[in-house]
């Protein structure tokens, strides 16, 4: 009997052993059960170790979901997108997006546009210039360079002393004329003189200022700049001196008294200078009642006559009359008070 064979090679026919080969590599096979193991996107056979469970071949299967996110930079704005669309990141001003806390954006770099750089919508204190704005400086004070309304204030208050209206002249007809005006821009804020030995007005000479634009720190204060007095007209003196001066921010507007053949009594009537400004920011000149100071002259003589005061909105800035030993006639040149930028 042959001895058997060992099956020294792996059972395959190689049609060389035969018969005898094959039949001994029959007789040393065994059963081999395949455990696999599923993942997903790949399949991995474990070989020939075998598990065996209740429904025989066991089947592992691994699944993994992931999600993609992407990066999105578009315009100056970066937003972060989830797989499911949605924005994670917050906007920017300029990226033509209206973001939460954002006006508007408009998507530019033009300032005093509809919109401007820091993506609000404009109005007067942004400290831009925008249409129909004079002034922007970012506060609300009223008396710096630019108010509340973004409108420029005034630099400078000033009277119109080329356009002169003239009161009516009391008095006498006797005396020469005289006519003295302002510096211009410079109103008329008293008179000085003297009295005659009679009580009468015997010489005057009118004290003219320009005016100046102080601040109380909230509106704009009128006051009575450098002074300049005019010339004196009359001569007798023999009474001694007299003063009729209008108190800070008010100008003369006015007289009333005594007269016959001259100025026997003057009373000079003052006004009050404001400058108001609207809720729109508009800046105007406006007067006071017309205040009276004290009496001038002693004489008892000739008629009363009333007020003889200059236009509505107006302030003296020239004195009128007629004038020899004494005072015999006296009036009034005025002009209106006006804003400069």
């Amino acid at each position: 009997m042959a001895p058997s064979l060992a099956c020294a090679v792996p059972c395959v026919d190689d049609g060389f052993l035969g018969m005898q080969h094959d039949a001994a590599c029959k007789a040393s096979s065994t059963d081999a059960t395949t455990t696999t193991t599923t993942t997903s996107g790949a399949t991995t056979s474990a070989g020939p170790t075998s598990s065996a469970t209740s429904a025989g071949t066991m089947s592992e299967t691994t699944s993994t979901d992931s999600s993609t996110s992407t990066s999105t930079t578009s315009g100056g704005s970066t937003t972060d997108s989830s797989a499911d669309g949605s924005s994670t990141g917050a906007g920017i001003c300029g990226d033509a997006v209206v973001d939460p806390g954002e006006g508007c954006d408009d998507g530019n770099q033009v300032d005093d546009d509809a919109c401007t750089n820091a993506c609000s919508l404009p109005a007067c204190g942004d400290g831009v210039v925008q249409a129909g704005e004079q002034c922007d400086d970012a506060n609300a004070v009223e008396v710096d360079a630019c108010n509340f309304a973004c409108k420029t204030t005034p630099m400078a208050l000033v009277a119109l002393s080329l356009d002169v209206t003239e009161t009516a002249i009391q008095g006498g007809p006797n005396g020469s004329d005289f006519a003295q005006a302002c510096a211009e821009s410079a109103v008329l804020i008293g008179l000085v003189g003297h009295l005659d030995d009679q009580g009468r007005i015997g010489t005057i000479q009118g004290v003219c200022a320009l005016l100046e634009l102080g601040d109380d720190g909230q509106e704009f204060v009128p006051m009575h700049g450098m002074e300049s007095p005019l010339l004196m007209q009359g001569m007798n003196q023999l009474g001694g001196p007299w003063t009729a001066m209008c108190p800070g921010a008010s100008a003369v507007v006015g007289f009333r008294g005594r007269k016959s053949m001259w100025i026997d009594q003057l009373v000079v009537r003052c006004a009050s200078i404001a400058v108001d400004v609207s809720p729109q920011g508009d800046y105007s000149v406006g007067l006071g009642v017309a205040e009276e100071l004290a009496v001038v002259g002693t004489a008892m003589g000739g008629a009363i006559f009333g007020a003889e005061d200059c236009p509505m909105g107006q302030v003296a800035v020239k004195k009128i009359g007629r004038a020899g030993d004494v005072i015999d006639a006296f009036g009034l040149g005025c002009a209106k008070l006006a804003l400069e930028p």
